[in-house]
């Protein structure tokens, strides 16, 4: 859910502004109307797509390369997008004549693949990173070090070697990526940043806060093992063994920075 509010939040900020160039050009008496348009039709395509990419398709991504998922999500939403853009533009036709609207039709599905295609890049990052990192990012927050104090949560998975044996090493490797797959939403939902994947070990990371902000690492905690222990069943069925795992958490002032 925080994904999809983000997600909306973009859409409608970018709407926006697509409209307001829009109503630009038509004239200053469709300029609200251009931007209310621009913003509905941005929040629609970011929730509509967003859910189904969260709710029918999140587990197909995996299967495909990075750079292949972002062709394949282009590829299949651009037709959705088309037909959220034709409902949308349909809706505002009493206000907006449809012979302006129409004019907007090519440029406006011009722009929806190509955001639909920074958008799916984006998502991917989000989901390996979480949403904070990536804004640190790109906005140079940490181009240079600084001091900070975080809180970090350390999950390494038990037994690792002797799954590895018993099942093979390149099965090992799926049921790996399972785990990971399978904690990424826990980890978004609680605000919390991958810092690093070392082999079977997950480092996450929390800024410092108030008392109810500094508790989302102890409820992600408790949200993994809840993930998990819904996913039991096709562990067992896939791999013959269920991930355990421990975890331990720590805070302090840390040196952070980009290398």
């Amino acid at each position: 859910m925080r994904l999809l509010g983000w997600l909306a939040a973009t859409g409608m900020l970018l709407g926006m502004c697509v409209g307001l160039v829009r109503g630009a050009s038509l004239g200053p008496e469709y300029l609200s109307l251009a931007m209310l348009k621009g913003m509905a039709l941005g929040a629609s395509l970011a929730v509509i797509l967003g859910g189904f990419e969260q709710i029918v398709l999140r587990r197909f991504w995996r299967r495909l390369s990075f750079g292949r998922a972002i062709l394949v999500r282009t590829a299949l939403y651009a037709p959705l997008a088309t037909g959220v853009y034709v409902a949308v533009s349909a809706a505002f036709s009493p206000w907006v004549p449809w012979t302006l609207q129409r004019a907007m039709i090519l440029p406006s599905l011009g722009i929806a693949v190509a955001g639909l295609f920074a958008a799916s890049a984006v998502l991917g990052l989000t989901r390996l990173l979480g949403p904070r990192v990536l804004r640190n990012l790109f906005s140079g927050r940490y181009h240079r070090p600084f001091e900070e104090e975080r809180i970090f949560l350390f999950l390494d998975l038990v037994g690792s070697t002797t799954i590895a044996e018993r099942i093979g090493h390149l099965r090992y490797h799926s049921f790996l990526r399972d785990f990971i797959e399978d904690i990424e939403d826990p980890l978004l939902e609680h605000g919390g940043d991958v810092y690093q994947y070392v082999g079977d070990e997950v480092v996450v990371t929390w800024p410092l806060a108030d008392a109810r902000s500094n508790g989302r690492c102890l409820a992600c905690h408790f949200a993994i093992v809840d993930a998990i222990g819904q996913a039991r069943s096709r562990y067992e069925g896939a791999y013959g063994a269920t991930p355990a795992f421990h975890t331990g958490i720590h805070c302090g002032r840390v040196v952070a920075g980009e290398i």
